[in-house]
């Protein structure tokens, strides 16, 4: 059934749009962090944004390959391409649990101490509006940016969200293991064949 549907390259179509749509979402927090607590001059920080950037382009494109190299399969159905994005999907069992250490290390303390909407509500509220304001937002505005990339990367819902991105499509070994046995390497191995014949051939001519 799953042979005949092209269930598998089908369903990882969508998987890889969610996690773009997902990845870009992890970026906009990331950066509204920067800001918020205004690091964006520091190198490490380009670095870690980047790295990011990296992830949700290189989805993308592998999504777009899918697109481009899709072909009808016996029902009429335009079927993507699967090698494309059998590879988005092993990657982002590696790419999602870094994108949270990213918003982890960003947000650093910032993410040890949240406030919720009782405590800006109590006794305490002038001063956590004081000592816990941002460089371009107030403290409640802040407390909700950190809540957020908190609910994304370390509390109990965000643990399970990266579980949730490791094992999606199965053991993360496994399909490595499938890839390796399913890909075609014949033009690769043909491509180092013709390059070794050549150089063989232009060898003896340059010995006589």
């Amino acid at each position: 059934m799953f042979a005949e549907s092209s269930f598998y390259p089908l369903i990882a179509h969508q998987i890889t749009s969610r996690r773009i749509v997902k990845t870009e979402f992890i970026l906009g927090v990331a950066h509204m962090l920067v800001n918020t607590i205004n690091v964006e001059e520091f190198q490490h920080i380009h670095e870690k944004i980047t790295e990011v950037i990296s992830g949700l382009e290189t989805l993308r494109a592998l999504l777009s390959t899918s697109e481009v190299n899709a072909k009808l399969d016996k029902w009429g159905t335009m079927v993507p391409d699967f090698n494309p994005l059998s590879t988005a999907i092993l990657i982002y069992t590696r790419f999602y649990p870094r994108f949270c250490e990213i918003l982890q290390q960003i947000g650093a303390s910032g993410l040890v101490s949240i406030l919720s909407e009782v405590d800006f509500s109590s006794e305490i509220k002038n001063d956590l509006e004081i000592y816990l304001q941002a460089t371009n937002v107030n403290a409640n505005e802040r407390g909700r940016l950190f809540r957020l990339a908190w609910n994304i990367s370390m509390n109990a819902f965000g643990s399970r969200q990266s579980l949730y991105e490791r094992f999606f499509f199965g053991d993360p070994i496994k399909m490595a293991s499938n890839i390796y046995h399913s890909y075609d390497k014949n033009q690769s191995i043909s491509l180092v064949n013709t390059f070794l014949k050549n150089a063989n051939e232009n060898s003896s001519i340059g010995k006589t």
